[in-house]
């Protein structure tokens, strides 16, 4: 059996509270995605455009913003007419807000920032903010293309 069986199970991890044998999500999920202004520099070059270059302009906004409420809405369209009624009867309403730089806004400084989630009471619903860290393609090599 892993880890010699469950008693063995216990007092190596007696602090812990994630260990697979319960419906527990992580906390949250941290994600690299290369820009828009990289990905259509990338098709450009493939179609041999190598001329034209892809605006930076192309990643302006909050990306963060965007893919998180496509996600929620995603996952809404996944729950039973059960779970749906359930969660609008003794659920809150979440609304994703405006990316947030964390300052300095490189390296762990994002990675370790976790999303702010806010209740605002006056408007019954929570928000929450990504912290964000984009380098458009003439920043440094370092980072450069990424969000």
């Amino acid at each position: 059996a892993l880890l010699g069986g469950p008693a063995k199970k216990d007092a190596l991890f007696s602090d812990a509270h994630d260990l697979g044998d319960s419906p527990v999500s992580a906390l949250e999920m941290g994600v690299k995605l290369a820009s828009r202004q990289f990905v259509a520099d990338k098709i450009l070059k493939a179609t041999s455009r190598e001329e034209e270059e892809a605006p930076a302009s192309l990643d302006d906004g909050s990306l963060c913003k965007a893919v998180n409420g496509e996600i929620w809405t995603q996952a809404e369209g996944l729950l039973s007419d059960e779970q749906r009624q359930r969660f609008k009867e003794k659920g809150v309403p979440v609304r994703f807000g405006e990316d947030v730089t964390p300052k300095p806004s490189w390296g762990p400084f994002w990675i370790w920032g976790y999303m702010d989630w806010e209740f605002k009471k006056e408007r019954g619903e929570v928000e929450a903010s990504s912290k964000v860290a984009f380098y458009s393609l003439d920043a440094n090599p370092y980072g450069a293309g990424n969000h």
